[in-house]
């Protein structure tokens, strides 16, 4: 292999270059669509990390994270349908805000506590904790990184796409029109604008 690439050296920087020069002009772009146009970045940026990922797993068999990524991604497309293609969705007598709202807010809560347990089994492992209980730091590595990554990897498309939606809900239910972002629907404080019931706060 090396002998294959001898007298390549050159070639091979003038390569190293151009990736480290494409590299930075695409964080320069990034970074200028994220600050002009949040919106489109955001939600291209949601669907790119909610897509890809289930491609890599497939290619690479990882039937785990199908397994998870396909259960929440059905729940979470079945909860969000009518909020989404469903115009004027009133909230008097209507669950349907309460339901989805409930779904990411659960399904965040039990993110942020599979992050921290799998960066506390990471750093218990870093300090020699494993040792202590007879346990190969391998082991413990692995599910505190496995818990790290599925917390971090849900919790963070949970928030994103709490994000896309807020505004397409709250257009829907009535609160505000598409077109003006002046509010069409006022809310007394005892008035949950989730569900539209009173409340005793």
């Amino acid at each position: 292999m090396h002998e294959k690439h001898r007298g390549h050296e050159s070639m091979h920087a003038i390569m190293l270059l151009i990736l480290i020069g494409a590299m930075f002009i695409t964080q320069i772009i990034l970074i200028y669509w994220r600050k002009k146009h949040f919106k489109s970045y955001q939600n291209v940026s949601m669907f790119g990390m909610w897509i890809i990922p289930i491609f890599v797993s497939a290619y690479q068999q990882y039937w785990r994270f199908i397994i998870i990524w396909l259960f929440i991604s059905t729940m979470t497309m079945f909860l969000i349908f009518r909020p989404l293609f469903y115009k004027n969705l009133s909230t008097n007598g209507s669950s349907i805000p309460r339901q989805v709202y409930r779904w990411f807010f659960y399904l965040y809560s039990i993110s942020s506590i599979i992050a921290v347990s799998g960066y506390t089994i990471v750093m218990l492992t870093l300090l020699g904790v494993n040792i202590l209980l007879g346990i190969k730091p391998m082991y413990t590595l692995d599910i505190g990184i496995l818990l790290l990554f599925y917390g971090i990897y849900y919790g963070v498309l949970t928030r994103d796409f709490t994000d896309f939606l807020v505004d397409i809900l709250a257009a829907n239910i009535g609160y505000y029109s598409p077109s003006s972002s002046l509010p069409s629907k006022q809310l007394n404080s005892k008035t949950c604008a989730i569900c539209g019931r009173p409340h005793g706060g």
